[in-house]
């Protein structure tokens, strides 16, 4: 099935992690972004669930490590969070350029 995101989102009180959520068959899973090492890294927010959605954890993490962004030929790509403050959070991204959008015929 396919994970939907919940619009809202918001730092841990901590200021090191990232709690969201979804609708994972219809049911509602909260969960943690972390990152460890800096590689994202996806966790149930109650470890009691861990088992169950281990494997929704797995793929989300996976797609946080490999989130890239095409903006025809300047690809952005996932790198590392940085939190400011209790509340905010930056994504650092590394960019590979192969070609140089064309600023006349692109939109985006």
């Amino acid at each position: 099935g396919d994970f939907k995101f919940v619009r809202e989102a918001k730092v841990d009180k901590g200021g090191s992690r990232v709690l969201f959520a979804g609708k994972w068959y219809g049911e509602l899973v909260k969960l943690v972004l972390d990152q460890p090492k800096d590689v994202a890294l996806v966790k149930v927010l109650n470890p009691a669930d861990a088992a169950k959605h281990e494997k929704l954890c797995e793929g989300l993490s996976q797609w946080f490590n490999d989130l890239e962004v095409n903006l025809d030929g300047a690809k952005l790509r996932f790198k590392k969070m940085q939190f400011l403050e209790e509340s905010a959070v930056t994504l650092q991204l590394d960019i590979n350029v192969e070609k140089f959008p064309n600023p006349i015929t692109t939109s985006f």
